[in-house]
């Protein structure tokens, strides 16, 4: 396959033809077979290879549009690459704005799109490089790789998620974590979570919901999905003193014992970056075990998991009533949805409102437990109405999660917004300071 027709555009090297979900597998595929000596096999260490094959293949080339399209570089099928590799190993998908097709890279810290040939004609350029690419996205929006979401044989306590802090059920011996994944079962009895697992499924699904709200849900939570390895998958309780309750497989004897650490697991779905789902895939490839697929692009309703799904407008609009109401209801606080308004709003929440510590952490010590309650959300809508009335923002649906976009000339930036507030509430956020994050990663200014 020849690469298509490319083009110097705005001091970038771009090719005629666009990417997307239709061609870009093939593409990459080509990509890859047409140089078998750089070993591409689309991890994200072969990243650094592509880069040595541009450097050493084609840098010194100019390309010219004189030239047969066969004999300029090949930078579709590079980009095309560059996008598998991020789609097989981390959680996005592509998604059409304005300018057609784009790469969507989400994150436990917010996401941001890009476009993978404009990428891959900087690096042909010279002015780019595509393992920096992949890692300057992944360490800013904290972007988990799906091969490390499931097993891990250690992780470091102090380095899991703040969003939850410890979760001291799943850090005491004495505790039998069968019984509460029996609390799972009794406390959400519509859910189907009849140890199948096709279940962990309705476990995302109370998540995305907002049903889980303090660290003892997020224990029950926790316990059930481990039953749920355990008993498919010829898996043991065990007790680690660093870790808590892990979930052993294989034998004693075994070089490398796959364990499945609860609490990690906990952190990365409670809210975070990766599903029930993708824990399960990625521990069936991790080790080579056999199972369904469940994290195959939809969620456990079918409607699928795109962050392109922008509310209704009565949705839209129930936001800015909020908005409103909280202005009259505050009147000294003067929130006349102005950007230095926010400061007036972290003053209100700090001052008026109250957060609920959970049972396990009175003092606050960094947990923090994500709440929704009229007042979340009168002040969600506030902030959600500041940045609409001067930027290109929507408020999108992943799931039963509701998602705040922002767009501007460098990109896509987004906070998912109950998370955020939860923050906001617990003191540990600050809503002018996510907005000017925000327009910082966005490339925008108040207006």
């Amino acid at each position: 396959m020849s690469a298509t027709e490319c083009q110097p555009t705005g001091g970038r090297l771009v090719a005629d033809g666009g990417l997307g979900p239709d061609n870009v597998q093939s593409l990459a595929e080509s990509f890859a077979a047409e140089w078998p000596d750089y070993d591409l096999d689309y991890s994200p260490e072969s990243l650094e290879r592509l880069d040595e094959l541009v450097f050493e293949e084609f840098r010194d080339d100019e390309p010219s549009l004189e030239e047969p399209a066969t004999e300029r570089p090949p930078v579709d099928r590079a980009g095309a690459y560059l996008a598998e590799v991020f789609l097989q190993t981390l959680r996005s998908e592509w998604i059409d704005d304005d300018d057609g097709m784009v790469l969507w890279v989400d994150g436990a810290d917010g996401g941001t799109d890009f476009d993978p040939k404009a990428v891959a004609g900087d690096c042909f350029r010279g002015e780019d490089s595509f393992a920096a690419t992949y890692d300057a996205l992944t360490g800013r929006y904290s972007v988990p790789r799906l091969d490390e979401i499931g097993s891990q044989l250690t992780f470091d306590i102090d380095e899991l998620a703040p969003s939850l802090g410890q979760i001291p059920a799943l850090q005491d011996e004495d505790q039998e974590p069968m019984e509460l994944a029996v609390g799972a079962i009794d406390q959400w009895p519509s859910y189907d979570l009849d140890g199948s697992p096709e279940s962990l499924r309705q476990l995302d699904t109370i998540v995305d919901e907002g049903l889980a709200t303090d660290v003892l849900d997020a224990a029950k939570i926790g316990s059930y999905a481990g039953s749920v390895f355990a008993t498919q998958y010829d898996g043991r309780w065990a007790y680690h003193d660093e870790t808590g309750w892990v979930i052993v497989f294989g034998t004693d004897d075994d070089d490398e014992t796959p364990i499945l650490a609860l609490q990690n697991v906990v952190h990365s779905c409670i809210p975070g970056s990766a599903t029930f789902a993708e824990v399960h895939d990625s521990f069936l490839a991790s080790t080579d075990t056999a199972g369904p697929q469940l994290a195959d692009g939809s969620d456990s309703d079918g409607e699928g998991d795109s962050l392109s799904e922008a509310v209704s407008e009565e949705e839209l609009a129930a936001y800015h009533d909020r908005a409103t109401a909280l202005a009259d209801e505050w009147p000294d606080y003067e929130l006349d949805l102005s950007p230095e308004s926010l400061e007036r709003l972290d003053e209100l929440v700090e001052t008026e409102f109250e957060y609920p510590q959970s049972d396990a952490d009175p003092a606050g010590g960094g947990s923090v437990t994500v709440i929704s309650s009229p007042r979340t959300d009168a002040v969600a809508g506030y902030f959600v109405a500041v940045v609409e009335e001067r930027h290109d923002a929507e408020v999108r649906h992943r799931g039963g999660e509701d998602i705040l976009v922002l767009e501007g000339p460098d990109g896509t930036a987004s906070v998912k917004l109950i998370v955020f507030v939860s923050a906001c509430f617990a003191g540990q956020g600050s809503f002018v300071d996510t907005y000017e994050a925000l327009l910082a990663q966005t490339g925008l200014s108040i207006e």
